[in-house]
């Protein structure tokens, strides 16, 4: 059952990262259903950006609907190595990599997020809190 969650958690963490491309690419030709997002996000949802502002779940969504059709046409996401950190019969804390493309220059962060199994969310999981790191060729300390 928890590969069977774990599977899941990294199919959701994919598959939103696809829908935002299509949702800010300014080319793209998809339509896109925008509460299968809202639907994602717990209510009491919690982001920390790459540069240490925290957002709740209402910032979240305010942000991406003014992100509608903003970005480029090269505008692309990939999400790399997503693996559980620690998991048990209902949640999963993920981390992978977010890379993004964006007028030929790439940006990385480390990324972790708690997903929770939630029948009633679009795919099965619901986000509940996520963290990013920006990532730089700087040696560690």
């Amino acid at each position: 059952m928890t590969d069977e969650l774990v599977r899941l958690a990294q199919a959701e963490v994919v598959a939103l990262h696809l829908l935002f491309v299509h949702w800010m690419r300014q080319d793209s030709d998809v339509t896109i259903d925008f509460s299968l997002c809202e639907g994602a996000l717990a209510a009491d949802f919690e982001m920390v950006t790459p540069a240490g502002v925290v957002c709740d779940r209402r910032a979240v969504v305010g942000r991406l609907r003014r992100a509608r059709a903003t970005l480029p046409a090269d505008f692309a996401i990939d999400v790399r190595d997503p693996r559980p950190i620690w998991q048990d019969r209902e949640a999963v804390l993920l981390k992978y990599i977010e890379q993004q493309r964006r007028l030929g220059q790439m940006t990385r962060r480390h990324s972790c997020a708690l997903l929770t199994r939630e029948p009633e969310a679009p795919r099965g999981m619901l986000w509940r809190y996520v963290q990013e790191t920006w990532m730089t060729d700087e040696p560690a300390i």
